[in-house]
């Protein structure tokens, strides 16, 4: 409740700069400067009065500079791997990068590239590998977890 009431504090101020801002004499700075000198990755929430139509063609990537032709689905498959994870006992958390993804057995998408994959149980020991992935590609992994000793 208290994040949701932040979230739209915050959006009323951003929409009160953005208002101040553009409501400005000329030459001054605009609600698209305002917004530009945000760091990069910030959210901001903005409203719209009324109908707008919208050019899709706008919110499509670029096309290639040498011209070939691929979709967006293609690229992002390249870019991305799949690893099937599942472990023994079934139902163990899978971290990935130390972030937790799911439950075993699953399958997850990773950006090629170095990730650690991790896998917990309570009652069992932390199962941890390292593994390389090239875009495209699909990876297996079992863990075999081993019961810690009771003390």
């Amino acid at each position: 409740m208290h994040v949701c009431l932040w979230l739209l504090f915050l959006s009323l101020c951003l929409t009160s700069v953005a208002q101040t801002a553009t409501s400005r004499t000329p030459g001054t700075s605009t609600a698209r400067q305002a917004v530009q000198q945000q760091p990069a990755g910030t959210e901001i929430t903005a409203y719209v009065n009324g109908d707008m139509k919208l050019d899709i063609a706008k919110f499509q990537p670029a096309a290639p500079a040498n011209g070939a032709a691929s979709s967006s689905s293609e690229g992002a498959r390249r870019m991305s791997a799949k690893l099937q994870l599942e472990s023994t006992p079934p139902g163990a958390d899978i971290e990935i990068d130390g972030s937790f993804v799911g439950n075993a057995p699953s399958d997850v998408q990773v950006t090629e590239g170095e990730h650690t994959v991790s896998v917990k149980k309570a009652g069992f020991k932390d199962w941890e590998r390292k593994v390389k992935v090239s875009g495209g590609s699909s990876i297996r992994l079992s863990a075999e977890l081993e019961k810690t000793q009771n003390q």
